[in-house]
């Protein structure tokens, strides 16, 4: 992370330390994707985050609730064992936020475009960026897709796989945590063959219903 992006402790005889700026240089020609506080601070810390807040519809969310929101409201936060006073708006999950298997297939896309970009500056390493980036690029690409139930099957895998990764990335685990950008096609084929289950059991259920009613 770039130290000077972000405002550190400091004196109250100096002023806080911001990033310079390039004489003409334009501003981009597309906006920057702003996710809410509580999923960059997610990032900042190096956790876990549902993809629902880089949706279009957690992005919208997030801008409606910025403006909204007051600021100066704290909350009490625990980090590193330590009890602080945090804003808010750090702290407070989103009640619509879904678990990313509840994603539609658009949403995942889009989400996951914006989550590397927010990861890109928000201090992660770019072997863990580029990982996750194989490991949505593969699922893009895996002939799954093109079955019966493959979307929701890797919409599933993904939501389960990366959540584990995270976990497995917890530096008091001991080891190395696995490369998430190898795909597991026996976990697919396992995951695949539950959806199919569960969906040839609901229509069973379903003509019995049908013919007892």
């Amino acid at each position: 992370m770039d130290p000077t992006s972000r405002q550190l402790p400091h004196p109250a005889s100096q002023k806080p330390r911001i990033r310079d700026f390039e004489a003409n240089l334009p501003l981009p020609s597309t906006a920057i994707p702003r996710p809410s506080n509580f999923a960059i601070n997610k990032l900042r810390e190096l956790e876990y985050v549902e993809l629902y807040y880089f949706t279009p519809e957690g992005l919208a969310e997030a801008i409606t609730y910025d403006r909204s929101a007051t600021h100066d409201a704290l909350t009490f936060a625990q980090i590193d064992g330590t009890i602080v006073l945090r804003p808010s708006s750090t702290s407070n999950p989103s009640p619509n936020a879904v678990p990313d298997d509840a994603l539609t297939w658009r949403q995942m896309t889009i989400a996951k475009t914006t989550l590397l970009c927010c990861m890109a500056n928000t201090g992660w390493a770019n072997n863990y960026i580029a990982a996750l980036n194989k490991f949505y690029t593969r699922l893009e690409a895996h002939q799954t897709r093109f079955e019966p139930e493959g979307e929701a099957s890797l919409l599933q895998y993904q939501a389960e796989v990366r959540r584990e990764w995270h976990d497995a990335l917890d530096p008091s685990r001991p080891g190395l945590a696995f490369d998430i950008s190898q795909i597991n096609e026996d976990r697919i084929t396992t995951t695949m063959a539950n959806i199919l289950n569960r969906k040839q059991a609901a229509n069973v259920l379903r003509l019995v219903n049908h013919h007892s009613a």
